[in-house]
């Protein structure tokens, strides 16, 4: 993995330190575990989802989670179900929705011979990633 492409369509370099990061945040929070430890277990968690794509033939991986607001007290990140988990808003109960935002168009095909003008066009547009790196040499991964 040599780029990612960010939320706002900008494609940067793949940074493991955002993993470690996270999981040495994980770590301390839970006074469990060093720097060292977080470096390791980020290795292990790129190598575990590179090597379980390549065993698996899945030649393009994304990984999405899924994003919401709650626009009455502008909460933003998961919002599972019904209620805010920062203001305990029932969306049920309010004529103001949460704004929940999905992957709309992931579908991994043989062919795009279904696809309409839109979907072939997102398509040729993408940015395509290679795995080189990783078949000739996963010891070469983060």
């Amino acid at each position: 993995m040599d780029t990612i492409i960010k939320r706002d369509g900008r494609i940067v370099p793949f940074d493991t330190s955002k993993i470690v990061s996270a999981i040495g945040k994980a770590m301390k929070a839970m006074k469990h575990g060093t720097e060292t430890d977080a470096i390791l277990v980020a290795a292990k968690v790129v190598e575990t989802i590179v090597r379980a794509m390549h065993d698996a033939g899945i030649g393009y991986g994304t990984i999405n989670h899924p994003v919401a607001r709650a626009p009455v007290c502008g909460y933003g990140g998961v919002i599972d179900g019904d209620t805010c988990p920062k203001c305990g808003r029932r969306e049920s109960e309010s004529p103001v929705k949460f704004e929940r935002i999905r992957r709309i168009t992931g579908y991994l095909v043989g062919t795009l011979e279904r696809f309409n003008d839109a979907k072939r066009a997102e398509e040729r547009d993408r940015v395509k990633h290679g795995l080189a790196a990783a078949d000739s040499n996963p010891a070469s991964l983060p």
